[in-house]
């Protein structure tokens, strides 16, 4: 399926975040293991590699199916509220409503 260009925004950058959770897997791993992660140490890197792919794609699996179905739930909401917006646009509480549903349309991924 393609993908659109990024749109940039006022979130942090995923680098720094990424950085900070290598460096806390750098620390369990020294208290698990008792030793950092270093080339030689007498394990299979390939094989272990390799078992740690096969869980990742369960988990990119899983949060996929699992986006999916929240996404459609979302649309369902967006396109009730929309329908109230209309049958009662002077109404105080469609003008909040409508402002809600422009802030959440903002982050729903083009259909």
């Amino acid at each position: 399926m393609p993908q659109p260009m990024p749109t940039p925004n006022d979130s942090p950058p995923i680098w720094g975040i990424v950085v900070q959770d290598i460096a806390q897997r750098a620390a369990e791993g020294r208290v698990t293991y008792s030793t950092d992660l270093q080339p030689f140490n007498g394990r299979n890197a390939l094989q272990d590699r390799y078992e740690e792919l096969l869980d990742a794609s369960l988990y990119c699996k899983q949060e996929i199916i699992e986006k999916e179905k929240l996404l459609a739930a979302v649309r369902v909401l967006v396109t009730a509220a929309e329908e109230v917006i209309c049958d009662h646009p002077q109404d105080r509480a469609s003008k909040h409503l409508l402002c809600a549903v422009a802030g959440v349309k903002a982050y729903l991924p083009k259909a």
